[in-house]
This record gives C-alpha cells, structure tokens and sequence, in this order.
C-alpha cells in the first residue's frame, strides 16, 4: 500500500497569507501546465463548511463580519487556526479521492507548512507566499475605518505569524527533506 506522501506526489501546495497571490500563481501554473486547482477557501466555505469540528463548525455559522471584523485579531488567529488544522484533513482525503493522473495545485492559508509538511514527499511540492508591505498596505487602506483597524491588528498577527514559520517551521521542513 502507498503511502500519503506517494499518493500525493503529484500534488502542489500554494499557501500563506492573504493576498499574498496564491490564487494569481496557482491560476498562471494551472493554464501553463493543465492542472486542476483545489481551493481551500471555497472547500471550507461551500462544500465542507460544516465538517470537521468545532472550529469549523463556529465558523459555518456565523456571518462574515462575525469571522473578520466583530472578533479581535487574537481571536481570528486562532479561529481560522483551528478550523484550517481541523479542515485539513477533510481536503487531504478529497484529494486522495481523486485520480492522480492530473496534477493538483492546492492552495490557500489553509495549506499551512505544519500541516502540508505531514503529506508531501519533497519540500519542492509546497511554496508559502507572504505579501510585501506595499501589498499589504494598499489592502489595509481600503474599507471602513473599523474594516480598516480590523485588517490593520490582523495584519499585524499575520506578519509576527509569518516570521514565526519562516524561521522554524519551514527551516524544519526543509531540514527534514
């Protein structure tokens, strides 16, 4: 019997922060090289919103302004935190359902590198984007004020998250390779 890691071996992982391009750069590959795209937000969103656990389940039922703009920016770390590890799993055996004939890019800040560092074979099979401050800056300048002070102390999290996985957990992934 194959393993995960085999089994996914033709399956590429585009994560990281929000936009950061991950949905851009799996579009480019996709039509470059004929592969199927696998979105984790519209998975978690649509098909698979209320399997999983608690997590997941908060978060199918709550309004988008009750998961982005009415909680703090601790509270959204951990929230989507523990949906995308509670999800995970879910997307892994769709996509172990499916025929490997065709490569899959998978991606979304769900394909976090402590959970795609579990099923790939090759540290080449996974690439996580973090935008530049310029990015981030134009995307914070857009909205309401309080949209605004939500995005800018979520930002904030998102960069100190960043720098945690930068320098240790893809340090341990590439190590381990």
């Amino acid at each position: 019997m194959q393993s995960v890691t085999d089994r996914l071996a033709h399956v590429l992982w585009i994560g990281g922060g929000p936009c950061a391009g991950k949905t851009t750069l799996s579009r480019l590959l996709a039509g470059t090289y004929d592969l199927r795209i696998y979105n984790l937000d519209w998975h978690y969103a649509r098909e698979d919103r209320f399997r999983g656990g608690p997590a997941a389940h908060w978060w199918g039922g709550h309004t988008m302004d009750e998961r982005w703009v009415d909680i703090t920016a601790d509270e959204l770390l951990e929230r989507s935190t523990a949906c995308w590890n509670e999800q995970f799993p879910v997307a892994v055996d769709q996509l172990l359902a499916m025929p490997a004939s065709r490569g899959v890019i998978v991606e979304g800040p769900g394909a976090a590198p402590w959970l795609v560092a579990s099923v790939i074979r090759d540290s080449r099979q996974a690439i996580f984007l973090v935008p530049d401050e310029t990015l981030r800056n134009r995307v914070v300048s857009t909205g309401s004020a309080g949209v605004r002070a939500s995005r800018i102390a979520r930002r904030a999290i998102q960069r100190e998250r960043a720098r945690i996985i930068a320098s240790g957990i893809v340090d341990g992934i590439a190590a381990s390779r």
